[in-house]
């Protein structure tokens, strides 16, 4: 087991003997993903584990957590998003290659044999992030109230109407 992690790993090699990677990233060094941070501060611990499954596919386990500094779009004030995913990767060379694979597993596009680790959990990362990030309601400073007195549509005025009578007119 590594405490560290690589810049860059050739899958198929550390799956052979099923390795096992730990350790941490900051999310300063991820560009794509500090875009949606309020400020890209912390770390993103990591864990990948390198196997060959049955079918002989070469396959990434891997577990991430994080607390991201993100934005509530309720109330427009700053939160922590506190996250644990798990995947399991694929890596491919092609769209071919990805066709192939088990359901189960999601393709990897490798580059030139390598899979650079930063720009895999950057992408695990923002695959995890929620659409809107808003605090629990019973945390967030907006309260929102639902109004159970709906007005009938038969009490608004039809904007058409005027029209409907004048089209009457025309045809008298």
């Amino acid at each position: 087991m590594s405490s560290h992690l690589p810049k860059a790993v050739i899958p198929e090699q550390l799956a052979a003997s099923e390795e096992v990677l730990t350790g941490t990233l900051s999310l300063s060094d991820m560009p794509r993903l500090a875009s949606y941070l309020q400020k890209a501060e912390g770390e993103v611990q990591i864990k990948l584990k390198f196997a060959l499954d049955e079918q002989n596919f070469v396959v990434i386990y891997g577990k991430i957590s994080a607390s991201l500094p993100l934005l509530c779009q309720r109330c427009f004030k700053p939160m922590i998003y506190d996250l644990e995913s798990s995947f399991s990767l694929s890596p491919v060379n092609s769209d071919a290659e990805a066709e192939r694979l088990p359901e189960s597993y999601e393709p990897l596009l490798k580059a030139n044999d390598l899979i650079v680790i930063l720009d895999m959990i950057e992408e695990e990362l923002l695959l995890v992030l929620p659409l809107v990030p808003m605090h629990p309601s019973a945390v967030c400073s907006v309260k929102l109230t639902v109004s159970s007195d709906k007005p009938e549509l038969s009490q608004k005025a039809n904007p058409f109407a005027a029209l409907k009578k004048l089209k009457n007119k025309l045809r008298s």
